[in-house]
């Protein structure tokens, strides 16, 4: 029987964006979803909040030692839809080096006033934004069909750039939500090969919302087990590394379940007014 830890944070105060209460749970077993080094700075980041803190420093350094303890299973993505740009600085500051934004033009100004950041495209793209989002992004995220990928291709091409991106599944069908089907999935990995100026690095989901984040586990496990069988298809597959699932309620069971990426807005800048 594998051993399970749980970590909890304490609530942290944050520049004046509020409260922050992040939960990271680990579990790890003889298989290794979370292997033990890592199960170990997560036990630091707990003890390091035995301890008030009180200067600005101090909660800088709090929240960098956050970031890494998620950071040990997966990446940090801060998701600041319809944040203000001040609040991209303080979070730099605090050692969060990746942001994502949902509208192109929305996100603009906070990515020429913060180019230092790694920015990333986690709305749905129209094709007519491709151009400038193409200029402005280092990862685009949402890639929903062949179009849009040839789309970014030619521009990337024109830009004299090469940009990492993620095609994003959508499940379970919902008409609300963007994303390829998994059954059309093969034929998209399988076209990327032949498009300059991208690198098909991995798959995005967002699942159906719940209030219980074990009710998100199943489908966590089904993309997991889709991003092996794009993998094990050879051609672009074989460099599809990423997997980009998990948000403010429910990140902690995506990192268990394989995610490299998680997408956190609430838990960070509290709810949208």
């Amino acid at each position: 029987m594998g051993l399970r830890t749980k970590i909890t944070l304490a609530i942290l105060p944050l520049f004046g964006l509020g409260l922050v209460i992040i939960n990271i749970a680990g579990y790890y077993n003889a298989s290794g979803r979370i292997q033990e080094e890592q199960a170990a700075r997560l036990k630091l980041v707990r003890s390091f909040f035995l301890t008030q803190l009180q200067t600005r420093s101090q909660q800088a350094l709090s929240l960098a030692t956050v970031v890494a303890g998620i950071e040990a299973s997966g990446r940090l993505v801060a998701a600041g839809k319809s944040q203000p740009a001040e609040s991209i600085g303080e979070l730099l500051e605090a050692g969060i080096t990746a942001f994502g934004e949902n509208y192109v033009q929305e996100a603009e100004r906070k990515i020429l006033a913060y180019p230092r950041a790694e920015w990333h495209l986690i709305g749905k793209l129209q094709r007519n934004k491709v151009k400038k989002a193409v200029s402005l992004f280092a990862w685009i995220q949402t890639v929903d069909s062949l179009a849009l990928l040839a789309e970014i291709s030619r521009r990337a091409g024109e830009a004299g750039k090469v940009l990492p991106v993620l095609v994003e599944v959508n499940l379970e069908g919902e008409g609300t939500k963007a994303g390829v089907s998994p059954g059309e999935l093969p034929a998209l990995v399988d076209a990327a090969p032949g498009l300059p100026g991208i690198r098909l690095k991995g798959l995005m989901a967002i699942p159906p919302w719940t209030a219980d984040p074990g009710e998100s586990r199943p489908h966590f496990i089904r993309m997991r087990e889709i991003l092996a069988e794009c993998v094990s298809r050879g051609g672009a597959g074989a460099d599809m590394t990423e997997l980009s699932m998990g948000m403010s309620n429910d990140f902690e069971a995506a990192i268990e379940e394989g995610a490299t990426m998680v997408r956190i807005g609430t838990a960070i800048f509290g709810e949208r007014q």
